[in-house]
């Protein structure tokens, strides 16, 4: 994950120089790869281990920094004007399947389509995305800078102007962005209009739908996909996009209707366009509730260090800043310390049960 220096500085202050952070950001778990500089700008190359999605985007590395140093952390500015007819009443989304999609919302876009400002495609060059245009490159820029993708769609190439989650059934097909036209099984997930579909729910796109400089209306659409569904898809087909790497991770739920807005809010700074009234938004399956207890003495075990208890108060509240809809998450990491616990466990008994001695 390449992560521009000048972009976190937009969102925390940083206090150290490009190196020692990289430095501190490795001893927290984000491993410093790499680190280049241009002379105006740096840019970390971060190995951001499968378990920690949530800094697989610059603001989850700024809240990281933030704790890191004890500074605030500036929220997303999320506000956007609004003008023209209502979303609603021009568009709709529909979830069919809602053990492939428990939340689907959209936004409806006047547009202005064309090169995106020099500063937005020279960040988007930075992260290693290429630019395509200001619609597109919007989309890419907020996935990178907040971690949520979404999709832009020509609203007058959807049939029906509704989209609607499912799964695929046997025998569709779908062309997507690259070009390849793909065969579709039931276990896929698709983004579909009512006779057929449109996406590769979670993964990429399709060609009959994409913006276009034509395009003068967007449905711009994003979701909250349970992760193993959009690994099965992205495996079967045998394609692996910046997308599907987030979503088959565990995406925050409530990231669906911030990305849209985010997008909004930078489609209007830019001048490219406008977001008609209101959020189209359907929910299938309330968020998950998670709970987890922080024990300080296996916390002590594990890292081998004690953490005072006021400082590991002062790193789950700043974890917790705009942005999560969880205090803590429970990583795939501490789920396999319970299974190696568990399974010691069950070998100290087996020994006491032959050897009558203490494990």
């Amino acid at each position: 994950m390449k992560v521009p220096v000048s972009w976190l500085r937009e969102f925390v202050d940083v206090p150290v120089e490009p190196q020692r952070l990289g430095e501190d950001l490795t001893m927290v778990g984000l491993a410093l790869d790499g680190l280049e500089s241009d002379g105006a700008d740096s840019v970390l190359d971060l190995d951001v281990t499968t378990n920690r999605v949530d800094c697989m985007n610059v603001y989850g590395v700024a809240r990281e920094v933030s704790v890191i140093y004890g500074k605030p952390l500036r929220p997303l500015a999320l506000d956007f004007p609004e003008a023209g007819t209502p979303a609603a009443e021009s568009f709709d989304v529909g979830i069919e399947a809602k053990d492939l999609c428990p939340r689907f919302c959209a936004r409806v876009l006047d547009v202005r389509l064309g090169p995106s400002p020099a500063w937005l495609r020279e960040r988007l060059e930075k992260v290693g995305v290429r630019p395509i245009n200001n619609m597109v490159d919007l989309t890419n820029y907020v996935m990178m800078e907040m971690g949520h993708p979404s999709h832009a769609f020509d609203l007058e190439r959807v049939p029906g102007a509704k989209l609607i989650a499912r799964w695929a059934r046997e025998g569709e097909t779908l062309t997507t962005l690259d070009g390849v036209e793909r065969k579709l099984s039931s276990r896929i997930g698709v983004v579909a209009h009512p006779d057929g579909p449109l996406a590769v729910a979670g993964v990429m796109g399709g060609g009959s739908s994409e913006v276009s400089d034509d395009t003068r209306v967007v449905a711009l659409e994003a979701a909250y996909w349970e992760p193993l569904a959009i690994r099965r898809a992205a495996r079967s087909l045998g394609m692996h996009t910046e997308a599907s790497h987030r979503f088959e991770r565990g995406a925050d739920y409530e990231g669906a209707t911030r990305a849209t807005a985010r997008i909004a809010h930078l489609l209007e700074k830019i001048g490219a366009g406008s977001a008609r009234p209101g959020l189209v938004d359907r929910v299938a399956a309330p968020p998950p509730t998670r709970r987890a207890r922080l024990r300080p003495a296996r916390v002590a075990m594990v890292l081998g260090a004690a953490v005072p208890e006021a400082r590991s108060r002062e790193i789950l509240s700043g974890l917790a800043a705009e942005g999560t809809t969880e205090v803590l998450r429970v990583y795939h990491l501490d789920r396999g310390y319970e299974r190696i616990e568990k399974k010691l466990n069950g070998l100290g008994a087996r020994i006491r049960r032959v050897s009558g001695e203490e494990f």
